[in-house]
């Protein structure tokens, strides 16, 4: 007779399965799983006994479990994952931030064809910022968690006010990392560069359907957050950043437009020039970013 698996060895199986890339596959295979974990603790099979106790699926393994299911990127993700939240509960059983962050991972997913998804994400958000964090409660957020909002905003498809909601996202986790003191955190900063990245890519990718209100909102939004990113303290512009917010000229501003005060006339060319010049100082001028300049220059100079 071999070794009788333990808890541990369920969720490094659990977590084999939820990075395995195999999509639905993989979240089947993991929902099976922890059915019969599930199983084997109500039963009290000796033969999985353990100095430790009965195998007993825990928080590690509902997540695990949450995020394959995420990681499929099935239309159905978002109802299968509370379904398994709900059993997690119901088994007594805290979800903890990473348990939430599947589920955001969800909606973020679904984001695209579900109009809803998005909005969704913020509400949950909403609940783990309002959390007192004690038993009853919704964990705390974490930077993924915001993280994970601000792209499911990005990646809708049909709300014409994506790039503000993706912007007050972004306020949200700016006033998280001061709070907690995290401004000197690589981690922290890294996720703040990504969150940015995603309000910029709201931004560029408007619904076709976006009125001129719409779109000068964004506009507006987007020049602000460039140039945070380019004075702020806690984060520094990185090459998705030059590639987004080329994108963005081309896809928001017209030949010629008006910025500040009213009285700072501008063009799309030489903006975009002075974004590439920008990017070039940098040394952050890569293949992708040159061409994108050269969408916008018939005859192009960059070397």
């Amino acid at each position: 007779a071999g070794v009788p698996p333990d808890t541990w060895s369920f969720n490094t199986v659990l977590n084999a399965w939820a990075r395995s890339g195999l999509g639905q596959k993989a979240a089947d295979h993991a929902t099976a799983l922890l059915m019969t974990m599930e199983q084997l603790h109500q039963q009290d099979d000796t033969k999985y006994s353990t100095n430790e106790g009965i195998v007993h699926p825990d928080a590690r393994s509902y997540s695990a479990v949450i995020d394959a299911i995420a990681r499929s990127g099935a239309t159905d993700a978002p109802g299968r994952a509370a379904a398994i939240l709900s059993r997690m509960e119901d088994n007594g059983i805290l979800p903890n931030a990473y348990t939430l962050n599947g589920i955001l991972n969800c909606w973020a997913k679904n984001s695209r064809d579900n109009v809803f998804a998005a909005q969704k994400a913020d509400e949950i958000l909403r609940r783990m910022e309002e959390s007192d964090g004690d038993r009853k409660s919704y964990p705390k957020p974490d930077l993924v968690s915001y993280c994970i909002v601000t792209v499911a905003f990005a990646w809708n498809r049909s709300d014409a006010n994506k790039a503000a909601k993706a912007r007050d996202v972004l306020d949200r986790m700016l006033k998280y990392v001061r709070s907690h003191g995290l401004q000197e955190e690589r981690h922290a900063r890294e996720k703040l560069q990504s969150a940015y990245n995603s309000v910029l890519s709201a931004c560029a990718h408007m619904h076709r359907s976006s009125n001129a209100d719409d779109v000068e909102k964004a506009r507006e939004i987007a020049l602000l957050t460039y140039d945070e990113l380019h004075g702020s303290s806690l984060v520094e512009p990185n090459e998705e950043t030059y590639y987004v917010f080329l994108l963005i000229c081309g896809n928001l501003f017209k030949r010629t437009f008006v910025r500040g005060d009213g009285n700072n006339a501008n063009t799309r060319k030489r903006l975009v020039e002075a974004t590439m010049q920008e990017c070039l100082d940098r040394g952050l001028a890569t293949e992708r970013v040159r061409r994108r300049f050269a969408e916008h220059q018939p005859n192009p100079v960059v070397k």
